[in-house]
């Protein structure tokens, strides 16, 4: 059995670039208008036997497999580092939202009166917040949520009425 030619090689090559719609009248007026043209174009019958003797089919099917394994591997890399980005920006505000209760929780204790936060349901809302963020960032890691996340805020970290 004979060795595929570079030009049955590079003939399959544009076989394969017409997509699913490809036919082998199509690969002929793709042949007549390629920048070789010159070259003699096979007749249909020639191009069958050679599809046939060099298994076009199943290297069309092998190269769409390996061509979708590459793809799939590069989607689900965009995914990871797009989660990872995600995580990160949550991590931070979760970051911010500790420090400002934090801070907050400390001014109360030196008798201070914060400005920022002067109700319990504001002091809720960011509870809220927070358990969102946490449900978020347990989804990005698999993570089922079967449970609420429900931070207890207690009326001692408002402010006075004085």
């Amino acid at each position: 059995m004979r060795e595929e030619t570079l030009r049955q090689k590079e003939i399959f090559d544009i076989y394969y670039s017409l997509g699913d719609k490809r036919s082998f009248e199509k690969l002929r007026e793709k042949l007549k208008t390629a920048p070789n043209a010159t070259k003699m174009i096979p007749s249909l019958t020639t191009l069958k036997r050679w599809s046939k003797k060099f298994n076009w089919q199943e290297r069309i099917q092998q190269r769409d497999a390996e061509i979708s394994k590459g793809l799939e591997k590069k989607i689900n890399q965009d995914i990871v580092n797009e989660k990872a980005e995600h995580r990160k920006l949550i991590k931070a505000i979760l970051n911010e939202l500790k420090r400002s209760l934090i801070e907050y929780q400390n001014e109360i204790k030196e008798g201070i009166k914060p400005a920022q936060i002067e109700t319990i349901k504001d002091l809720k809302d960011i509870s809220q917040i927070i358990d969102t963020l946490i449900k978020l960032d347990l989804n990005i890691l698999g993570e089922p949520l079967t449970q609420n996340i429900n931070l207890i805020i207690s009326d001692k970290y408002l402010p006075s009425d004085e």
